[in-house]
């Protein structure tokens, strides 16, 4: 038998980032379990030494949509992204980065909005889950770019956005 269609893979990259991870699952579970489509989630850890290896075991014995982990070689988080949409099934990514805080209707709304427009891409804003050691003066300029980690991209428009150079704001 076949396995089921996959609509929407959630990719998340990480790295000894366990507190915000765990946030973030908070609120992405909840979303891919009610939407009226199927989803998967992908993640990528990309040589953690804290407790997310663990962490992500625990979530994919308890989440109810399938959960592939992907071990990366620390190799940084644009290889680790590339290496979750590898091994993604989704027709549809919905990408987020393990310090973004997702809105309750993000996953469900995207893909509404990418499938009533036709989009090649859908992007919505996130709110930044950062610690309280973290400083202000060190976030870079804001960078807009084609398939950017607060977006749902087609997956084949995907390989036509990797050869577009980023716009800078």
């Amino acid at each position: 038998m076949a396995e089921p269609v996959i609509d929407v893979s959630i990719t998340i990259a990480t790295c000894c980032r366990a507190a915000m991870l765990c946030d973030l699952l908070a609120h992405l579970l909840p979303q891919a379990e009610a939407v009226p489509f199927r989803t998967e989630f992908v993640i990528v850890d990309d040589g953690s030494t804290d407790c997310t290896p663990g962490i992500l075991l625990a979530f994919q014995q308890y989440a109810r949509v399938p959960v592939i982990i992907v071990r990366g070689e620390g190799t940084g988080i644009a290889a680790a992204r590339n290496l979750a949409v590898a091994h993604s099934n989704g027709t549809w990514l919905a990408c987020c980065d393990d310090d973004q805080i997702t809105a309750p209707d993000w996953l469900y709304s995207l893909y509404e909005a990418a499938l009533q427009t036709s989009a090649d891409f859908a992007g919505g804003s996130m709110r930044l889950h950062l610690p309280a050691t973290f400083q202000s003066s060190t976030v870079p300029a804001p960078v807009v770019c084609l398939a950017n980690s607060a977006s749902s991209a087609n997956r084949e428009a995907y390989p036509r956005a990797r050869t577009l150079q980023p716009i800078t704001c």
